[in-house]
């Protein structure tokens, strides 16, 4: 895409790396009707001084029997006669059927000469119509002449009209050196000429009376090709010179008169393409038609080619690529995130914390992005974004960090919260990181009830001192909270408020004193959930799994008492003491039921895992043991 550009913008720009230089050419044509021209029949003209001399002949068949020594003899008359020993080099010798056309360039100018063009055209229909167009390459820019004879045999020019679009569209051109084709429309310069055999709409009276007072241009008037240019019916896109110079058709050979069996008319013309910057110096006619009945035409003509300064070329292409890098550096897309370090501070368990970070879109293209962590990272969560920002647009990317039970008991191991990297990955340009750093606060809450468990010490009879097992201290504050509150409304069935029950949790894993406000109603309804909260995060369950089917089996509260009775010391003594409490609890509190106390309690006692089947079990041991029966 880049290249396209460049090369688009370099032949935009042509005239800043190029330089003109004018060339002066002489074209010649003649059609020689069928017999070699000898030395002393060719046109005497000017060709020695121009730059470049084009010599076109038609029905010059005879030049495809010529062997070597032949055609070197009439070159070598050709070039005495018509260059006058100038040095012009021969540069393209092209021989199509009828057409020969010769084209030499002055000696400065032959190392500049690129590819050698060449396309002829030859319709099927008619045998005297044919065209050969040879195209040389001169510094950068093509010059090309096309050398035609058109059909003859009526006066009508429409056949003649046809035949010249035919040319001009479906003529292509080749170089069996590089391989490469052209059009006449590449070509920078354009010239046509040669026997187009357009009559003239003179009478024959007014004809002769106009030639013998020399009026050639009001003769000219009545030419048809004047006409069809003039209706656009050909050579629209053509300019010729004003004629100045007699008839060139039909001559008597070898004499200077018009044959009489024929109006005399202009067949043989030099003309170009308008809008290639082409100067006439001269236009005229030979003077003496020799063993041909047309005489020949020589036309001088000067035009700029351009040829390129390569240095100002390649400090073009450098400045083009400079603005191609600008342009492209501008299509990638940028961002800044600020900031990129973050200190969220002290996570606790289960409070969710919230910061934030911000992109900003500091290109000039839109920036489409998304947002993931390094690592997969349960307790980090991130708001909702729009994923695009247009220049200069900024988005707030909120964070949420919240560790729950399946992070936390890694965590106690840590001394820090392990390190967060924010990858914000921008499509188009890599990504761009955000760092969180944080302490994770250690919480009892996700351990097991043997790390919860406060131990006494007693002295024996005989002096020794043993470690009594009682109820795990945190357990033991919530509940001896709850108890003097029992008949709080509600409890265990309203839960409280969270930012009270976090405060509640903080307060248990710091060991520091429950707040007055935690007597009040939603205080202790705070404590209740955070009570639930507690037996839910243990590692091990209080009924563990591996003693759930005895419980499930008990249908009487005595079978049930018994199961408690196999389950692990410090599991025994916290479902004693829990149970105790629920006791109290539906006794002494009238919105406590039974049952809604059995529900609440069942996955916190029996662990999360249970399956609708062993729930509705344990339901029913929970409220055979509140019912306190015997069997």
């Amino acid at each position: 895409m880049a290249q396209e550009w460049l090369d688009k913008q370099l032949e935009r720009n042509k005239e800043l790396y190029t330089e003109k230089h004018l060339l002066k050419t002489a074209i010649t044509t003649w059609n020689v009707r069928g017999a070699a021209p000898e030395k002393g029949s060719l046109p005497a003209t000017s060709l020695h001084n121009v730059d470049m001399a084009v010599l076109c002949f038609q029905e010059a068949a005879f030049a495809a029997a010529w062997s070597k020594p032949e055609k070197q003899r009439f070159l070598d008359t050709l070039e005495e006669e018509c260059l006058g020993g100038s040095g012009h080099v021969l540069v393209a010798d092209c021989l199509s059927s009828g057409l020969l056309t010769l084209v030499y360039l002055a000696p400065k100018h032959t190392q500049h000469v690129g590819e050698v063009f060449i396309g002829a055209n030859k319709p099927a229909i008619f045998k005297t119509e044919e065209a050969l167009a040879v195209a040389l390459r001169i510094h950068n820019s093509v010059f090309c002449v096309v050398n035609t004879r058109f059909h003859h045999s009526s006066d009508s020019p429409e056949k003649r009209n046809a035949f010249h679009r035919n040319i001009l569209e479906t003529t292509a051109l080749h170089c069996e050196a590089t391989g490469t084709s052209i059009t006449l429309r590449d070509c920078a310069v354009l010239f046509w000429c040669g026997d187009l055999n357009y009559k003239t709409a003179a009478p024959r009276k007014e004809a002769s009376s106009l030639l013998e007072k020399k009026q050639f241009d009001l003769l000219a008037r009545y030419d048809h090709l004047g006409m069809q240019q003039k209706n656009k019916n050909a050579f629209e896109d053509f300019a010729e010179s004003r004629i100045e110079f007699p008839p060139t058709y039909r001559i008597v050979p070898t004499q200077s008169e018009y044959a009489l069996s024929a109006v005399p008319c202009y067949p043989d013309r030099i003309l170009w393409r308008k809008y290639d910057g082409v100067f006439c110096l001269s236009y005229a006619s030979g003077e003496r038609s020799f063993h041909s009945d047309h005489l020949p035409v020589v036309g001088e003509y000067a035009f700029f080619i351009h040829a390129s300064c390569e240095d100002k070329k390649n400090g073009l292409v450098q400045t083009m690529l400079r603005h191609i890098d600008l342009y492209e550096n501008s299509l990638i897309p940028r961002a800044e995130l600020f900031p990129v370090f973050i200190d969220i501070g002290t996570v606790y368990f289960l409070a969710r914390k919230f910061t934030s970070f911000s992109v900003v879109n500091t290109g000039n293209t839109i920036l489409r992005y998304a947002i993931e962590t390094e690592k997969p990272c349960r307790w980090v969560s991130f708001g909702t974004s729009s994923g695009v920002l247009y220049p200069g647009q900024k988005e707030k990317i909120p964070v949420s960090v919240c560790v729950k039970k399946s992070d936390a008991t890694k965590m106690n191991t840590e001394v820090l919260l392990p390190e967060i990297v924010v990858r914000v990955k921008i499509k188009g340009n890599g990504e761009k990181l955000v760092h969180l750093h944080g302490v994770f606060a250690k919480t009892l809450l996700c351990t097991s009830l043997e790390e919860h468990v406060r131990r006494k010490t007693t002295t024996k009879p005989d002096g020794t001192k043993v470690g009594v097992m009682v109820c795990p201290w945190h357990l033991w504050r919530l509940l001896d909270l709850l108890q003097k509150k029992i008949t709080t409304p509600d409890l265990f069935l309203d839960l409280g408020h969270k930012k009270l029950v976090f405060a509640v949790l903080r307060a248990l894993d710091t060991k520091t004193p429950l707040t007055d406000e935690m007597s009040s109603p939603g205080g202790v309804r705070a404590a209740a959930h955070a009570l639930l909260i507690l037996l839910r995060c243990l590692s091990v369950p209080v009924i563990p799994p591996l003693y759930r089917p005895d419980f499930f089996e008990a249908d009487t509260p005595s079978k049930a008492r018994k199961a408690t009775a196999h389950i692990p010391p410090v599991h025994k003594t916290t479902f004693l003491h829990l149970l105790s409490f629920l006791t109290l609890l539906v006794t002494k509190n009238h919105t406590a039921g039974k049952a809604r106390i059995a529900t609440a309690f069942v996955k916190p006692l029996f662990g999360n895992t249970l399956s609708e089947k062993e729930t509705k079990k344990a339901e029913a041991v929970l409220l055979l043991l509140l019912a306190g029966t015997n069997d």
